[in-house]
């Protein structure tokens, strides 16, 4: 998970990806923060296939491209 996006307007930013992550981790599932695309393309070509990897994001039509450039089946 990259660092949250803030778009502005009245958005509460008392929560951080890493506070998710931790959370998650708590629960007994594996997940990672990274805080920039490189790092995170770089660990999606670390991926085994039986990893799962969430894409998604609002406002950002450049998801789509990123995901199609480092997915390989």
């Amino acid at each position: 998970m990259p660092n949250i996006f803030y778009a502005g307007g009245t958005v509460d930013k008392k929560i951080s990806s890493v506070e998710l992550i931790d959370g998650i981790k708590a629960n007994g599932i594996k997940a990672e923060h990274m805080s920039d695309r490189k790092q995170i393309a770089d660990r999606f070509l670390k991926a085994r296939p039986e990893d799962m990897i969430v894409i998604m994001g609002a406002i950002d039509d450049t998801l789509t491209e990123f995901a199609r450039v480092y997915y390989r089946n």
